[in-house]
């Protein structure tokens, strides 16, 4: 804390400049940006004093001075208790200064509050006005009759309160207007062509100097004259540039042009600008004058309008029976005389409407030249021309042809075919889609029965679209299949639901006629079948069938013109319970089976007992029992015994029953 006081008490010692703290925030404007020679110009500087420690130590720099705005802020509160200055006037002082040369500042003002400004002495002092205002925190510094001589001079405002202190410049710009701007006509007539003296030519000059404009006596120095073509500026580099005794200078140059059509009638004028706030000085009214240019044509552009489009620079089309214009422009001076003509030569007026015809491609030429045959001064130059061409584009309607039939899993194609220009893209399209299933010739390989619908032809171009359609139908045999026969239950015991789906695909015009087939030896099961027409087929359906024991087939018949074709529906294991489990075993019940299995010990009592006296009788007897002895040896012949299980897990009662 004692450091900072020290420092704090060092800097309200210190009043010098060099050493003060830059903390009061300055501010200098001039009145304006330019000052015009002659005229008085105020300057106005305007301060911040700092009041406490936040404005205090809020400056740009601050780091320099301390190590940290917190310390500059400790250095303020330490200087309180030193009792630093208040804002009020008596540490108070301002100056006004001019950087003569490299940072030399000469002092031509210092003021204190409450005291009569002190004017130093030197020149650039005289005549100086002041005034000052502390209360308002403002000061002006009035420069009267300013000269050439104050342009880039800077001057500075720096102000002084304690230990701190502000400042800020700024620099003069000074102008002088020319007094005189002086324009003299050197060529106004410009020949682009070639002039013919005797028998002699002589080429037309590439350019001419045309005018030659002086501004006297203007500040600053001008690198270019401005001169106005019909109010457009063209600065030219000054050529020759002379300095005044005052510190003005003189400035000439001379305006060149080409002998082109955009000057022909150019009024020309010179003007001299000395600041962009300055007052535009112009040659006087009676020196202006105006550019006469001659040339030969040398461009001439064809054109077509209307209802044509360009394809390239030369080349238009136009739809059948819209109408065009067709345009020329050149340039050349005279005006030249343009005349449009088609290939055979008939001349097209700008003003006419062509209507477009069909196989007509037009070739235009456009001829211009500004010769004058009753003037022999010039030589003659060439017709310009410029060409062009008009194609018409049209569409018609394609020919997809008649209604046409194809045979069934045969190759089909047709061809579609369509004029235009240009050259029309041929796409097939469905009926009901618009996805293209073919370009140029429609090509549906094998047709099916699916293929028969409506197909439409469509030509397209430039021009526009068309389109034909016709009808295809498809002729052949019928295609028969069968689906998966569908079996299920129907009541109880040996009955179950079966139904049988035959799909028949045909002609429309050569109907398919169905009809079902059962096996031999089901003719009363087939008997009670049902045969239900559908939309795409049959279907055979038992409502009541009694189970079927064995795998069995039934025929689906499909017959036109064509002849008869079948398909096979298999009924087997797989369908149960239609198929393939004995009706007995189905249909026994609880009592049934019980009754067999107290019966089977009796039958099998009675079979032994017979085959016991038997074979007794055959000892007494030859041969009694048995027909065939060979028979009675044979295994597959003999009868089955209770304690024999057969191949099915031992049902021997069942086999003997």
């Amino acid at each position: 804390m004692k450091l900072l006081m020290a420092q704090a008490a060092a800097a309200l010692a210190q009043i010098d400049s060099s050493s003060a703290n830059t903390m009061v925030t300055v501010d200098v404007i001039g009145s304006e940006d330019y000052i015009e020679a002659g005229g008085n110009t105020t300057l106005t500087c305007s301060w911040n004093l700092p009041v406490d420690s936040e404005v205090f130590c809020d400056y740009e720099g601050v780091e320099d001075d301390y190590d940290s705005v917190e310390q500059c802020r400790q250095a303020w509160e330490a200087s309180e208790e030193l009792g630093h200055p208040e804002f009020n006037p008596d540490n108070f002082q301002l100056f006004w200064k001019l950087d003569i040369n490299d940072n030399n500042h000469k002092s031509l003002l210092s003021w204190r509050v409450g005291q009569e400004p002190q004017m130093y002495k030197t020149r650039y002092a005289e005549g100086l006005i002041f005034n000052g205002d502390f209360d308002a925190q403002s000061a002006s510094l009035v420069i009267p009759e300013v000269t050439i001589g104050h342009d880039g001079l800077e001057y500075s405002c720096e102000v002084h309160w304690g230990g701190t202190y502000g400042e800020q410049n700024v620099e003069l710009t000074v102008y002088q207007n020319a007094q005189a701007v002086e324009l003299a006509t050197i060529e106004d007539v410009l020949e682009g062509r070639d002039q013919r003296i005797g028998n002699e030519t002589i080429p037309a000059q590439e350019s001419y100097d045309v005018a030659e404009c002086v501004v006297r006596s203007v500040y600053p120095e001008p690198a270019t004259v401005t001169f106005l073509l019909n109010g457009v500026e063209h600065a030219v580099d000054a050529a020759d540039v002379t300095p005044n005794g005052d510190g003005t200078f003189d400035a000439s140059a001379t305006l060149t042009l080409a002998p082109e059509g955009q000057f022909d009638g150019a009024e020309v004028s010179c003007i001299s600008v000395a600041a962009p706030t300055a007052v535009t000085v112009e040659n006087d009214e009676e020196s202006t004058f105006a550019v006469e240019v001659f040339y030969y044509t040398n461009e001439a552009s064809i054109e077509v309008t209307g209802g044509a489009t360009a394809i390239s620079d030369e080349d238009y089309y136009v739809i059948e029976g819209n109408s065009y214009q067709v345009s020329c422009q050149a340039n050349g001076n005279p005006a030249p005389l343009v005349q449009i003509r088609s290939l055979d030569g008939t001349v097209i007026s700008e003003e006419d409407a062509i209507v477009a015809a069909r196989n007509e491609k037009v070739q235009l030429t456009c001829e211009a030249s500004n010769n004058s045959p009753a003037n022999e001064t010039f030589t003659a130059g060439l017709a310009i021309s410029d060409v062009a061409s008009v194609d018409v584009y049209y569409i018609d309607a394609p020919a997809a042809g008649t209604d046409d039939e194809a045979e069934y899993d045969k190759e089909y194609r047709k061809s579609c075919s369509a004029s235009g220009n240009p050259a029309p893209k041929i796409q097939w399209t469905r009926a009901g889609s618009s996805t293209v299933i073919s370009e140029k010739d429609l090509v549906l390989g094998k047709v099916t029965y699916n293929d028969e619908a409506e197909y439409t032809c469509t030509a397209t171009n430039t021009a526009g679209s068309q389109s034909d359609s016709f009808e295809l139908s498809v002729d052949g045999p019928c295609v028969v299949r069968t689906e998966e026969p569908v079996a299920g239950t129907s009541g109880e015991g040996e009955h179950a639901s079966l139904s049988i789906m035959c799909v028949v695909a045909g002609p429309r015009e050569n109907a398919c006629k169905i009809s079902w087939q059962g096996p031999v030896g089901l003719e009363e099961t087939f008997a009670q079948s049902e045969q239900l027409p559908k939309e795409n087929g049959s279907l055979l359906l038992f409502s009541n069938l009694v189970k079927l024991s064995e795998p069995t087939e039934f025929t689906c018949s499909a017959s036109n013109s064509y002849g008869v074709r079948t398909a096979v529906a298999q009924v087997n294991a797989d369908h149960e319970p239609a198929c393939c489990q004995p009706s007995r075993n189905a249909s026994l019940g609880t009592g049934a089976i019980v009754g067999i299995v107290i019966a089977i010990p009796a039958i099998l009592i009675i079979v032994g007992a017979a085959v016991f006296f038997c074979r007794k009788q055959q000892q007494d007897k030859d041969d009694t029992c048995v027909e065939e002895g060979d028979d009675a040896a044979d295994a597959e012949k003999q009868p089955l015994q209770a304690s024999e299980p057969d191949g099915e897990g031992g049902d021997a009662g069942d086999d003997a029953v």
